[in-house]
């Protein structure tokens, strides 16, 4: 059993565990029994059962690699305070 209580940022949980569900019953990835919602009151959690002697660490590897529950957002960043490099110009 594998217990997710992160969720990347914009993503829902319905939309992973769809996706989750939809790659074990297309039989693309047969380690998993279920995927489930176990959202309550102290928090929100999904559960991804494993077929018996499945290895929980590849399971995590192959879901966060075909689904979004590793998700890369890029951003360029500069630091305050400091101005922009501006291009010289070459009129002289």
């Amino acid at each position: 059993m594998i217990v997710y209580s992160d969720m990347p940022w914009g993503k829902t949980r319905a939309d992973l565990l769809a996706r989750i569900n939809g790659m074990n019953n297309d039989g693309k990835f047969a380690d998993i029994v279920s995927a489930r919602d176990e959202t309550d009151r102290e928090g929100a959690r999904f559960v991804v059962e494993l077929r018996p002697g499945a290895d929980p660490a590849h399971v995590d590897r192959v879901l966060k690699s075909n689904t979004d529950l590793r998700t890369v957002y890029r951003s360029l960043l500069h630091p305050a305070g400091q101005a922009r490099r501006r291009p010289s110009s070459n009129t002289g």
